[in-house]
């Protein structure tokens, strides 16, 4: 509800109250020719603040989130066509229990 009482419509002001100061855009500080994270100065800042080593870093999270994302969406293929529980090296079982502990498992016992 409104608040208003019924019959009269309400107005919706908006933008600065009186003797209050407008709100300022919000500031880009990125030169828009430098290219963001790509370019690297000769001490090993990037031009927007991130060292090199923060990008590699992100660069092997985003890698090994990628390849967990790969074992998973694999799990489900066998999942599908039956072949979960055996072996991927030669067709043994791998096992429940193992396969409740790590449910991306793709090889029995001799073959992890």
């Amino acid at each position: 509800m409104s608040g208003a009482p019924v019959g009269v419509e309400s107005e919706v002001v908006s933008g600065p109250i009186d003797g209050a100061e407008p709100e300022a855009p919000p500031v880009d500080d990125r030169d828009e020719e430098a290219g963001g994270a790509d370019e690297v100065t000769t001490d090993g800042v990037a031009t927007d603040g991130v060292t090199t080593d923060e990008v590699t870093a992100d660069e092997a999270f985003l890698s090994a989130v990628a390849a967990e994302f790969d074992a998973i969406e694999a799990a489900l293929v066998r999942l599908d066509d039956g072949t979960f529980d055996s072996c991927q090296v030669c067709g043994g079982r791998i096992g429940q229990d193992r396969l409740m502990a790590d449910p991306l498992l793709t090889g029995c016992p001799s073959h992890t």
